[in-house]
């Protein structure tokens, strides 16, 4: 990348090593898997040397379909639970919900 106009990128068939880049931008990208996650690893050993825009544990540490958890004052009352049960019981007090799948989740409660 360079910052001249019209012409800010070239592409090549094969990268250098991470650590010739000055910068590198880390951008959540699904899948989220263990590829991506070793992906964090490998490029938290190259900074400081290579300036890693978005620090990788952090990254890793704050997926954004978790992270919003950390603020139940701005979400609606919302349960993360394999226990149906659990689940019937949250839609029989709340009425209408969404249910999405989440995947190797331990069941917990968070409500606002």
């Amino acid at each position: 990348m360079r910052d001249e106009a019209g012409n800010h990128f070239t592409l090549v068939s094969q990268a250098p090593a991470l650590n010739g880049f000055d910068v590198i931008l880390l951008r959540q990208e699904p899948p989220f898997d263990i590829a991506y996650i070793t992906s964090t690893h490998l490029l938290e050993r190259i900074h400081p040397r290579t300036l890693v825009v978005n620090d990788p544990a952090s990254v890793r540490n704050a997926p954004e379909k978790m992270f919003v958890l950390n603020f139940p004052q701005l979400m609606p009352p919302t349960l993360i639970s394999r226990d149906l049960d659990e689940i019937n019981s949250f839609r029989a007090e709340h009425g209408a919900v969404v249910i999405s799948r989440c995947t190797a989740m331990a069941a917990r409660r968070y409500s606002a």
